[in-house]
């Protein structure tokens, strides 16, 4: 009994001793301390995982979007049987000269597309001459003419297919060409993520890309979705990265032993008003939502859409906060001068 009284006491010792080293560290120490242990480890790698994969998401937006708006000038310029350049031309020229039905037909028809046809072959020449640059290797005319020529014949093919082809089968065929060079490339890199990513977005093009109408009505309401999904998601971006703007007047106004306790106490009521909003978000998508039905008129998305962006950013905000409410209470931080100041 004496023994195993003795090991029990000095056990107690032990971890006594522990204990008061550890509260001895500096904070930042301790922080890296308690970084290391199993839940707050396993914590930062799921929170990693869902940054890259918030970060992915807000880039293939920002390219759909460009895409898609893109697409939609293409189409609406070379639909038309006015050459835009020709018209405006005509315009400008009308100012100082009274033009006949002849002369603006000459302009539209023949002026027009051969002022864009030579913009293109000069950027073809540019580009060719850019990358000989960096190669450095010397000019070469023959090169540049035919840097010019090809992307001359190029946009004409690709504005073609804009024009004559439907938007579903054109939308198709660029994503899986998009996805199918980006998994290439992550391949490449053993970035298997990125396979997975690429694959997940070929499979929701199949799904979703038959069922646009056939013109690019949709362009600007899809843009539109995905503008609010970037915004909100990138709020979440600044919650990760601390970039939100902090008010410290309740700092400057509280004993300095109190700071690190109201940054607490800040934190936490950040994150309860996040959770404040998911719960207004998930309500209105489960009982107006879903039950009304309503889809979008153009791209027919159903009007859900929108607000699961709120819900599922300001639920990454609020598990954020949370997170950072809890690590502030467990290893209160010093106030630093700056803020007081």
């Amino acid at each position: 009994m004496g023994f195993v009284e003795r090991s029990a006491a000095e056990r107690s010792t032990a971890l006594a001793a522990a204990a008061s080293a550890d509260e001895a560290l500096p904070w930042r120490e301790r922080a890296e301390r308690l970084a290391r242990a199993p839940l707050p480890r396993l914590a930062s790698i799921v929170d990693d995982g869902v940054h890259a994969v918030e970060k992915a998401f807000i880039t293939a937006a920002l390219l759909a979007m460009t895409a898609t708006v893109s697409l939609d000038i293409v189409d609406r310029s070379f639909s038309s049987p006015e050459s835009k350049i020709g018209t405006k031309l005509a315009s400008l020229l009308g100012l100082f000269f009274e033009l006949g039905s002849g002369a603006a037909a000459f302009l539209n028809d023949w002026v027009g597309p051969a002022i864009l046809a030579a913009v293109t072959f000069a950027a073809g020449i540019i580009l060719s001459a850019s990358i000989q640059r960096k190669r450095e290797r010397p000019w070469s005319w023959g090169l540049g003419a035919g840097a010019g020529v090809g992307l001359l014949v190029a946009g004409y093919a690709f504005a073609r297919f804009v024009v004559d082809v439907p938007s579903r089968w054109v939308c198709l065929t660029l994503l899986l060409a998009s996805v199918a060079g980006y998994a290439f490339v992550a391949a490449r890199h053993r970035r298997w993520s990125g396979v997975a990513v690429a694959g997940a977005l070929g499979a929701l093009g199949l799904i979703l890309c038959p069922k646009l109408p056939s013109k690019y009505i949709w362009s600007q309401e899809l843009s539109l979705i995905l503008l609010a999904w970037v915004a909100f998601l990138g709020g979440s971006l600044a919650t990760r990265e601390g970039k939100h703007i902090f008010v410290e007047a309740l700092a400057k106004a509280v004993p300095r032993p109190a700071v690190p306790w109201t940054s607490a106490a800040g934190l936490g009521v950040t994150a309860a008003f996040c959770g404040y909003i998911v719960i207004l978000a998930v309500n209105q998508i489960v009982t107006v939502d879903l039950p009304g039905g309503e889809v979008r008129p153009s791209t027919r998305l159903p009007a859900w859409t929108i607000t699961a962006a709120a819900a599922t950013a300001f639920s990454l905000m609020a598990l954020r906060f949370g997170a950072a409410t809890v690590d502030h209470l467990v290893n209160p931080r010093p106030p630093e001068k700056k803020e007081l100041l």
